[in-house]
């Protein structure tokens, strides 16, 4: 059998030049590599054989990184190469404030990772959003607290009533936040007063009323016509609805009707008009 296109370790292809097989991915053979820029990298063996890969990266014009030992990036001192995760390489690294950490060398080389965290928390400090003054609903901001909400700032703020509240700065700029608690006490009495109020299980604002359904085309509430061209009355109590009987005209339909609501509603309209 003829040996083409077999790997070999010492061959050359392109600037890379194999050192060994590197463990199987997914059944896929790989080859360890060495580029001519200095850096080790694993390439899957189809494309080596094939040419797509005949770099470690540093042919495509980007300026190739070999970490070392003692390297900054921002404020960060690297001190030893760390584990190996995932096929990730890792580096420990001395940060300028004190504390040691392990960062992607990806994330040193591309600058996404300049710190420990110091850098972020430090920014944070320094952006807090001034509100002292502010009119956010009935609450005015007077002064930041200590405190901090989800990584907000909480501010000590004054209600047109005469009470203090305590909000963080996001809810506030949201307008989640507009009283110290008043307004919505205010709203719930006024949803009380306008409640629907139902006794033995029928609405007594309903009855008071007497409105006419949008529906209704008898012209009476609770009267409708029949297909055999009759009339029946009919009316809701206790979530139940009471047939008044069938009748050959619409007048005595309403009668029945009338008579239903003497029995059934008047005392409950009372009780109703009673309670305002």
């Amino acid at each position: 059998m003829a040996m083409e296109n077999v790997l070999m370790p010492g061959q050359k292809i392109g600037r890379l030049t194999l050192i060994e097989e590197a463990p199987r991915n997914k059944g896929r053979p790989y080859w360890r590599c060495i580029c001519e820029c200095g850096k080790e990298c694993t390439v899957e063996a189809g494309h080596l054989k094939s040419g797509h890969t005949k770099s470690c990266g540093c042919r495509t014009g980007k300026r190739c990184v070999v970490l070392k030992p003692g390297m900054r990036f921002g404020s960060l001192t690297l001190t030893s190469e760390a584990p190996v995760k995932k096929g990730h390489r890792y580096w420990n690294c001395l940060c300028d404030c004190g504390r040691s950490c392990v960062v992607e060398a990806s994330h040193l080389k591309s600058g996404h990772t300049k710190s420990c965290g110091c850098l972020v928390r430090e920014m944070g400090r320094k952006t807090v959003i001034d509100l002292a003054g502010k009119r956010f609903g009935r609450l005015t901001a007077i002064e930041p607290s200590p405190s901090r909400s989800r990584g907000s700032v909480v501010w000590r703020c004054s209600c047109d009533c005469g009470h203090e509240a305590f909000c963080s700065a996001d809810m506030l700029v949201q307008g989640k936040v507009r009283s110290c608690g008043c307004l919505q006490e205010e709203q719930r009495k006024k949803n009380m007063e306008s409640a629907i109020h139902f006794v033995d299980g029928t609405c007594v604002e309903r009855i008071a009323k007497q409105k006419e359904w949008a529906t209704n085309t008898s012209g009476h509430r609770g009267v409708y016509r029949r297909e055999n061209g009759k009339w029946r009355a009919s009316m809701d109590f206790q979530k139940k609805r009471i047939n008044l009987g069938t009748y050959d005209t619409f007048e005595e339909a309403v009668a029945a009707r009338l008579e239903g609501e003497e029995i059934y509603h008047d005392f409950l309209a009372e009780y109703y008009a009673a309670t305002k």
